[in-house]
């Protein structure tokens, strides 16, 4: 189905590195602000996030229903290299606890019947594996995932090269 709103939709994209749901509150904070370093704005969201009301994750959503125009311009979250959340959030019972936090809030959000958040993941298959420790999480994959073939190399010269061509071209770095 496709995504209601998805003409004016707000797109958040991020890498979830050693902290996803920091990661995410400065992204969202990004967009809800226009401001690319909201750090003020940042932490506040991130504690949003990290509420837990009746055993689920409601932090999102809550952030989401704040957002002037939710209704014709929904939230959508993109997580880019998902797998991170099992390669860098793995080593101690902290990171352990930071990847639960925010599996949990992705999929709480997806328990939302607003449809004011929607969430896409990338996500390497070789890291299918992990999904195990969030069952639900994998019934998703399961249910709703989209195997991607392998890429050729052409494939991966568009998706890697090209983009860090028109990055550098655009003064943005690598």
């Amino acid at each position: 189905d496709p995504l209601r709103g998805w003409e004016q939709a707000r797109v958040v994209v991020i890498t979830p590195n050693n902290d996803p749901l920091a990661s995410l509150a400065i992204a969202i904070a990004r967009v809800a602000t226009g401001d690319p370093f909201p750090t003020k704005k940042g932490v506040e969201l991130q504690r949003c996030l990290e509420l837990v009301e009746d055993g689920r994750s409601r932090g999102l959503q809550r952030i989401a229903q704040s957002l002037p125009h939710i209704n014709e311009s929904p939230l959508v979250i993109v997580v880019d290299q998902f797998e991170e959340i099992y390669s860098q959030c793995a080593n101690t019972d902290e990171a352990r606890r930071k990847r639960d936090r925010f599996v949990a809030t992705l999929l709480d959000v997806t328990q939302d019947s607003s449809g004011y958040v929607s969430v896409l993941l990338t996500f390497r298959s070789d890291f299918l594996k992990e999904t195990e420790q969030h069952p639900q999480l994998g019934e998703l994959f399961t249910t709703q995932g989209y195997l991607m073939p392998p890429m050729t190399r052409a494939d991966l010269y568009e998706a890697i090269v090209e983009p860090a061509g028109h990055r550098r071209a655009a003064g943005l770095g690598e």
